[in-house]
């Protein structure tokens, strides 16, 4: 009988060994599942606000003189689908906003803030009246205060007459 009882309890220590060796596995496993999961979601919610939306940019005209007297500078239309506003940056010249209903033109300076799909203009005249030939413009959407994306336009003159745009890439 004793003898019984001794198999039986090791019968039972055996079981209890392999229920325990059950159990490590399949928590582990669980936790491997979360820590997959966490990692995946964070990943996920992370790359989305890396995304890159620059403002896309639009030359309504392929050249610009400043002879024409139909617009007061060299057009652009900013369009950006997810963005509030737009911020436009001119390393020379003059940056304008104009309403055709009144006629009124508006300088800017070298910074401007415009709606998307709004048109804004660059001038090869600066405030002080000189000729450039050449600019860089930066363009940053916003969502709020949040930075969506950039991109820069290169508008030069290939004969100090005609002004054309292009865009670059950063």
């Amino acid at each position: 009988m004793e003898d019984i009882n001794n198999m039986d309890a090791l019968q039972s220590t055996r079981g209890n060994k392999s229920i325990r060796k059950i159990a490590l596995v399949i928590a582990v496993c669980v936790l491997g599942f979360i820590l997959f999961m966490g990692n995946t979601l964070i990943n996920q919610s992370g790359s989305q606000g890396k995304e890159i939306h620059p403002p896309e940019v639009e030359f309504p005209l392929a050249a610009y003189t400043m002879l024409m007297s139909n617009v007061p500078g060299f057009p652009l239309t900013i369009a950006n689908k997810e963005a509030t506003r737009i911020i436009v940056r001119s390393s020379d010249g003059d940056l304008l906003l104009w309403k055709s209903s009144d006629g009124k033109v508006n300088s800017q300076g070298k910074k401007a803030e415009v709606k998307p799909g709004e048109t804004i203009y660059w001038s090869p005249l600066t405030e002080e009246n000189k000729l450039q030939y050449k600019t860089i413009i930066k363009l940053t959407a916003y969502n709020g205060h949040t930075k969506l994306g950039s991109t820069g336009i290169e508008i030069s003159s290939e004969n100090k007459f005609i002004f054309r745009g292009k865009l670059i890439t950063e």
